[in-house]
């Protein structure tokens, strides 16, 4: 696969312009991003590239790497060949100007009836009329990614990096019922002088019960928020730690969420002429 090519743009600097001329809105840097999505169905990665991993950060069963182009090389060498990877999705390119923040997520929405909404609002079992109305909420399950305002300090490019994974276990199911009086209307009298009380002597007999149900998600969340510095040549390489799923009738079968970050990499330099593209490359990836 070619290499992926990408463009530092320089600010650019009005020439030959008259005195009166105005000086035109100086550029803003853009940097070009690369992430991958990538589900791991093995550990058996980390002991193949234990040496080639540079660690970064650890918080709970999450960590941040850096790696260098040799390593990401190694990195999908090593899936290609093992077949550790169950999945891989690459996002679009994300071009974004220095400073400003960036994000790619991978989710899909799940609705779920999240609470229920009496109406009228009376006391349980006391109302005379009775309907449920469905309040709905939504859970996003998947990966989120956020590169806070990146910067450079010195010759070196910084970012907060925010991975946020969310994981839908299941619903569970709410059951809720209550009995409303009956409407009111019959003479009092006329009742007296019925049979039918006599024949069904218990007035809970007369109500009838209504009931609705609502939902509870059991979501599995992680998080990895960590500053890090971005290597010159390579990656950062996030994991979110193993997460077991569980498919029916089988047992539990690993993942691991791993997120490989690309960033082209130019320290600003007073060097670069007036109005140049700056190409940098990013590492041979398949």
């Amino acid at each position: 696969m070619p290499l992926l090519t990408t463009l530092l743009m320089a600010a650019c600097v009005g020439v030959g312009q008259g005195p009166d001329a105005e000086a035109p809105a100086e550029a803003v840097p853009s940097i070009l991003l690369e992430i991958r999505d990538i589900i791991m169905a093995s550990p058996d990665w980390r002991g193949r590239m234990v040496a080639r991993l540079e660690p970064i950060a650890r918080d709970g069963g999450g960590a941040v790497w850096a790696l260098d182009d040799r390593a990401v090389a190694d990195l999908f060498n090593n899936f290609n060949r093992h077949g550790d990877v169950s999945s891989l999705v690459t996002a679009p390119h994300i071009r974004v100007g220095l400073g400003e923040p960036a994000r790619m997520s991978n989710e899909s929405a799940h609705k779920y009836v999240a609470h229920l909404t009496r109406t009228p609002n009376e006391p349980p079992n006391e109302g005379t009329q009775l309907a449920f109305e469905p309040e709905f909420g939504e859970i996003r399950q998947g990966v989120r990614v956020d590169l806070l305002p990146t910067r450079f300090e010195g010759s070196t490019l910084f970012a907060r990096v925010v991975v946020e994974e969310n994981r839908l276990r299941g619903f569970h199911t709410v059951q809720y019922s209550e009995s409303p009086e009956a409407a009111p209307g019959a003479d009092p009298n006329v009742a007296k002088a019925s049979f039918l009380g006599r024949l069904r002597p218990d007035p809970a007999a007369d109500k009838t019960t209504l009931g609705a149900v609502f939902q509870v998600p059991e979501v599995d969340s992680r998080r990895v928020d960590s500053d890090c510095m971005f290597p010159a040549d390579g990656a950062l390489l996030i994991s979110l730690g193993p997460n077991h799923r569980r498919a029916e009738k089988s047992k539990p079968v690993y993942a691991e969420r791993l997120i490989l970050i690309t960033v082209p990499h130019v320290a600003p330099s007073a060097t670069t002429p007036e109005g140049a593209d700056v190409p940098v490359q990013a590492p041979e990836a398949p």
